[in-house]
């Protein structure tokens, strides 16, 4: 018997809150039943309810993300353990502890037919950091306690050491799962917990990536970073480098003060030109985070590709889809670049920084003269940024907003913290992760397109029952915008294969959910309705009307006019 009383699920709460979780979000279930009330019970775990097993792990996600600690969740058997597969993934791929809990139905009852039964022993294999058994039932009483907390702090030192990520643990349950009168919880469960530690790099490491640094005229490339991450150390690198830093807009480093340093926000717009490419060619590259959002950048790293790299990474590489050679400092971040900081010399002044200024402040320009048009999809990422108040997050969507807010957003002004789903960068999820980041406390506003809103619907039934607040800038163009972008738009078949036209106006959708929506025609009245929204309680939807094929023609005059700006900007000076 397995009860919420038993010694192993209280075991298994406390360790939980010890070891930093603060939230937990349960799915209803029979079977998970008695691990929901002894972690509903515990007095130091926030815990809520959700309907929806996919879109409340997405909900952890963003909490995760948001409050910086690990977040635990809680399904039944059978397909609703399945349900957390996209979530898990994502979470690996962007280093975001999320402790994954699902009920199971015990050995005996495994291929014999037994219904919301599947085989859940490496359901998660290869997409979390760890897995384990926790068997209530196996072992007797005075011992399931300890074995508890064993297992539970080892998961929590592992989802929260470097790199971070999500780690599972599977409940294998025997009935009957409660007991006629339910006790409380003791006042005290086992208690087992393993600190988790930043790693530094080791000396010679330093001394050797120091050597590699000096003298060259060279590039920081500042990837998405971990919400977790502290990457202001890395802009006093660059500082003390003298060399320009890409500031890609999930590093956290766009906004904010510069310390120092020489930031450039708009390379995906001048680095697709191939003469600017050429004349902006570095010695060496220092990389830090994840890939890049912008696909220029990637293939300008890949047209660099015999250019050496020293990555910072706390994993066992840099996710570098170029395959470049060079040498990894691995160490948690900040640790890291301080380091590096502490050995290399502020470089004299040269033109290698004013040539990558003069590139920007051009595509800077291009930018402002082509917002001045009609509100369209490139012109709402930059509105939304006027539109935010001090210390609002912004949630960002997939495809084209991320990309839009990364080629228009200037460097500097008031610090902006983003999120987003960069790990695996699927469009599923992301409302749900939003409200994930509203329950720390904040009102998000959330950057979204038509076809990841409508996917993730049920995350607005999540707003309405828990009460959170959130307000969507949703971007209709009736499909997906990104694909006409890209080589399959010239395919016959492409509006019916790829554009996705689903004629859903959203509306009635949003009304039928309790929210509220209204359409924004022009960008002064899209940062007015940001303006008002703030505060209020609930869903506020603010549809920006898009048309595909004038969006992909926008785009290909300010691709154009950045290009040629930048390339006038550099002039014909090569690199020695």
């Amino acid at each position: 018997m397995a009860g919420a009383d038993h010694p192993a699920l209280r075991a298994l709460a406390e360790t939980l809150a010890a070891g930093g979780v603060e939230a937990v979000c349960l799915a209803p279930g029979s079977r998970s039943g008695p691990v929901a009330l002894a972690l509903s019970r515990h007095p130091g775990l926030e815990a809520t309810v959700h309907l929806d097993e996919r879109s409340m792990a997405y909900f952890a996600l963003g909490r995760a993300r948001a409050s910086r600690r690990p977040v635990a969740v809680l399904t039944t058997s059978g397909t609703a353990a399945a349900n957390l597969l996209p979530a898990v993934v994502e979470a690996r791929h962007a280093q975001v502890p999320l402790i994954v809990l699902t009920a199971d139905r015990p050995p005996e009852l495994h291929g014999v037919g037994a219904p919301q039964t599947i085989s859940q022993h490496g359901l998660f294999q290869g997409q979390v950091l760890g897995a384990w058994e926790l068997f209530p039932d196996g072992l007797e009483e005075g011992r399931a306690g300890l074995f508890a907390a064993f297992v539970t702090a080892r998961a929590l030192a592992m989802a929260t050491g470097a790199p971070m990520g999500p780690v599972h643990i599977n409940l294998p349950l025997r009935e009957p799962l409660f007991s006629p009168e339910l006790a409380p919880p003791p006042a005290r469960a086992p208690r087992l917990a393993w600190g988790a530690t930043a790693t530094a790099p080791t000396g010679a490491t330093v001394l050797a990536a120091s050597a590699r640094l000096a003298g060259q005229r060279g590039v920081v490339v500042a990837g998405p970073l971990p919400a977790h991450s502290d990457g202001r150390p890395l802009l006093h690198l660059a500082a003390r480098l003298g060399w320009p830093i890409l500031v890609d807009p999930l590093s956290q480093l766009r906004t904010g003060p510069a310390r120092g340093a020489c930031r450039i926000a708009h390379y995906d717009l001048f680095l697709r030109q191939d003469r600017v490419r050429a004349r902006l060619r570095p010695d060496l590259l220092l990389l830090a985070g994840q890939a890049p959002v912008s696909a220029a950048l990637l293939r300008t790293l890949t047209d660099w590709q015999d250019v050496p790299r020293v990555w910072l990474a706390n994993a066992p590489a840099w996710p570098d889809p170029t395959l470049g050679e060079g040498l990894v400092v691995p160490g948690e971040l900040g640790l890291a670049a301080s380091a590096l900081a502490r050995r290399v010399r502020q470089r004299a002044a040269e033109d290698w920084p004013g040539r990558w200024q003069a590139a920007d402040r051009a595509a800077w320009q291009a930018v402002r003269r082509h917002i001045q048009g009609p509100l369209g999809e490139l012109s709402a990422a930059l509105a939304v940024r006027a539109g935010l108040g001090a210390g609002r997050p912004l949630v960002v969507g997939n495809s084209m907003p991320i990309r839009d807010l990364d080629a228009t957003w200037p460097a500097g002004g008031a610090r902006v913290v983003l999120h987003a789903n960069r790990g695996a960068s699927g469009i599923d999820g992301v409302t749900s992760m939003a409200l994930g980041v509203a329950s720390s406390g904040v009102h998000p506003v959330l950057l979204i397109g038509d076809l990841s809103f409508l996917h993730d619907q049920s995350g607005l039934l999540t707003a309405r029952r828990l009460g959170l607040p959130l307000t969507v800038v949703l971007i209709h163009n009736d499909g997906g915008g990104i694909f006409s972008l890209l080589p399959q738009a010239q395919a016959p078949e492409f509006e019916a294969v790829f554009g996705t036209p689903h004629g859903q106006p959203v509306q009635d959708l949003v009304s039928a959910w309790g929210g509220r929506w209204q359409r924004a025609g022009t960008a002064a009245a899209l940062r007015r309705a940001l303006r008002l929204a703030e505060g209020k309680g609930g869903v506020d939807v603010i549809e920006v009307g898009s048309d595909r094929q004038a969006n992909l023609l926008s785009h290909q005059a300010l691709w154009q006019a950045a290009g040629e700006g930048a390339l006038a900007a550099v002039g014909e000076r090569g690199h020695a």
